[in-house]
């Protein structure tokens, strides 16, 4: 069956049993429409249900790997609020587009808990451990702009122009060689858990490995 905005908790659940794009879409309109009926506006996000189900992570992961390690390429399209675990599945795509209207924040502290979907660990590397540290702690809202400005998004547009606009930078991604990203992700990635000698190290081995490769490739 399909819950609606009422059965919030259950309806978590039943998306993190099963991955059908479809069902997926009509839980998220049937939701929307009885949402609407009381004078409810607002987003749903898939959240800690999801988010920590195993099955979530093999499709993330694709064939056993790191999701973020991957040639994959995320973008994600953000309006409305995005708070705790939406502002956590933000973090967890390589870049982000908001519209103009968008505001981010953690509130968990302040109700007895952390960001506990990754949050602690995507914020400071992604935004460093100042801003990571004042929205944790403060649950402090920022703006689209202000998210521009500490590296959290990528773009700001209007909201008429948001799905075109992240549509646009992910067919541009798209366009990038699978290796080369690959190897990309992985010298930024890991090379922030590393030693800047250990970090160089493994910039200079994937540098090579790619040119080893393109000498080997035909033609």
């Amino acid at each position: 069956s399909i819950h609606g905005f009422r059965t919030e908790f259950p309806m978590n659940i039943g998306l993190s049993c099963t991955w059908n794009p479809r069902l997926v879409r009509e839980v998220f309109r049937v939701n929307a429409a009885e949402s609407a009926a009381v004078g409810i506006n607002w987003v749903f996000t898939p959240m800690v249900n999801i988010a920590r189900d195993p099955r979530w992570g093999r499709i993330a992961e694709g064939f056993g790997e790191d999701p973020f390690l991957t040639s994959i390429l995320t973008v994600a399209a953000v309006h409305g609020y995005a708070v705790g675990g939406g502002l956590e599945m933000v973090l967890l795509c390589d870049l982000a587009v908001a519209a103009k209207e968008a505001r981010f924040c953690f509130p968990e502290t302040g109700r007895g808990m952390i960001p506990g979907v990754c949050g602690t660990q995507t914020a400071p590397r992604r935004l460093g451990l100042g801003w990571a540290l004042d929205l944790s702690l403060t649950g402090r809202w920022i703006d689209a702009e202000t998210a521009l400005s500490i590296g959290l998004v990528a773009e700001v547009a209007p909201l008429r122009r948001l799905r075109a606009a992240a549509g646009d930078l992910a067919r541009e991604l798209s366009r990038l060689p699978g290796l080369q990203v690959r190897a990309a992700k992985t010298a930024v990635r890991e090379g922030l858990d590393l030693p800047l000698s250990q970090a160089l190290r493994l910039e200079r081995r994937l540098a090579a490995a790619l040119e080893g490769f393109a000498r080997r490739a035909p033609g």
